[in-house]
Formats: C-alpha cells, sequence, structure tokens
C-alpha cells in the first residue's frame, strides 16, 4: 500500500488523511502531500519526502544533513554534499540506507533551519 502525509501549507500543521479532493485543474493547492519511501531510519520511523535525514559520514565522524526528495523517479537525497565542494546531485535514498545508519531529524516544513549552512 502507497502512504502519504499531508501538509496544510496555510495553518501550517500536518493532516490525517481520509481523502484527498483536488481543485478543477488537479492540483492540491492547500496542501502538500507526501509520498512515503517505504524505508525506515534506524530507530525504525517510516521515511517521507520532505524529511531531513541527519547522514553519518565517515570523516571525523561527522554528520550532514539533506533533504528526502522524489525525482527522476526515485527517492534521494539531493546535493546532500554541496557545503564539501562535491557536485554530485541526488544521491539514491537506497544507497544511503544500506550504507549508513541515517535517521530523521525534522522535516522542511517546521524545521527548515537544518539545511541552512553548515549542519553537520
Amino acid at each position: 500500500m502507497i502512504k502519504f502525509r499531508a501538509w496544510d501549507k496555510e495553518e501550517k500543521e500536518w493532516l490525517s488523511i481520509r481523502t484527498i479532493g483536488f481543485d478543477d485543474d488537479g492540483s492540491l493547492v492547500k496542501w502538500e502531500l507526501l509520498q512515503s519511501t517505504g524505508l525506515k531510519d534506524k530507530h525504525g520511523v517510516e521515511i517521507f519526502e520532505g524529511d531531513v535525514l541527519e547522514i553519518p559520514v565517515a570523516i571525523d565522524t561527522e554528520t550532514l544533513n539533506g533533504e528526502v526528495v522524489f525525482e527522476d523517479g526515485i527517492f534521494g537525497v539531493k546535493d546532500v554534499l554541496d557545503g564539501w565542494g562535491f557536485d554530485i546531485g541526488l544521491v539514491p535514498l537506497i544507497e544511503i540506507i544500506l550504507a549508513k545508519k541515517v535517521i530523521i531529524v525534522g522535516n522542511i516544513y517546521e524545521h527548515p533551519h537544518l539545511l541552512e549552512g553548515d549542519n553537520g
């Protein structure tokens, strides 16, 4: 089963989803609909689009934060190494989950500061 959660852009709160209503043009004006990746962090918490993950880096036991996105048909973390001068684009989430013990530290709606500047 595909799972979703929704962020109410006007009220700035999470919504419980029972049904989904669209405007005439097919858009979700008031909500941001976010899909589950089907993967879990090291604590067993389900990872959704828009979550911010803390990703351990082998060097000096530092961590980097990255946003979970769905792009080009895959879930991934985009530009996670930009702060280190690497431009590698989208890293598939499955590669990060298999290689590292990531944890969800927040989401882009309630915790946007987690993605600002040096966040490790």
